[in-house]
């Protein structure tokens, strides 16, 4: 399936919108223009020496050690990928990041269903609970919050019940449960 990043040039609405609202380790900064690019996988592959792969189980893929490689490699770009910390303050970020932020807003906004893995809502991302209020401010009514986080301490719960308003905890669920065993439960409840 083709998905887009929400990146500015990314304007594809036929395909799923992947918004990585971080950064991504395959996102460089082309530094003349102070513009964000991924690198998707299959480019990857395309310069990838296949040699050097072995015939096993899996490969890994070191995409952000090998930014040198990038197929556009005469453009002049930041050597490290694109990765924000959850911190207080954006700011820096701000205009590299302001499209697909909005674009997290406006999705947020128009969702019904708010699935989130991983991520543990640590209190230094005051900008994640800002784009939440912001994008949930709408008609459309959720019929499922749920967050699957391998916390068994109740502290990343405890995080997601205060962000909530009275309508979102009603249908809010937790999960202590890795990315792996996450999947397999979302597979089993939702497309079964």
């Amino acid at each position: 399936m083709s998905f887009n990043y929400g990146l500015d040039f990314d304007k594809s609405h036929e395909s799923i919108r992947l918004l990585k609202l971080h950064g991504s380790i395959n996102w460089i900064v082309n530094k003349p223009h102070n513009q964000i690019l991924p690198w998707r996988i299959e480019d990857y592959f395309k310069v990838y020496d296949n040699k050097t792969r072995k015939k096993v189980n899996s490969v890994p893929i070191p995409i952000a050690s090998s930014l040198k490689m990038y197929k556009d490699s005469h453009l002049d770009f930041e050597p490290e990928p694109v990765l924000i910390p959850p911190t207080w303050n954006k700011a820096f970020y701000h205009e590299r990041l302001s499209s697909v932020w909005n674009q997290a807003a406006i999705e947020l906004g128009q969702a019904e269903n708010i699935i989130v893995i991983g991520y543990s809502l640590p209190e230094t991302d005051g900008f994640f609970r800002s784009l939440y209020s912001l994008g949930t401010i709408g008609d459309r009514p959720l019929k499922r919050f749920w967050v699957f986080n391998p916390d068994d301490f109740g502290t990343v719960e405890a995080r997601f019940r205060d962000l909530l308003g009275p309508g979102a905890l009603q249908r809010f669920r937790y999960e202590p449960l890795t990315f792996e065993k996450s999947m397999d439960l979302l597979t089993k409840e939702l497309l079964t």
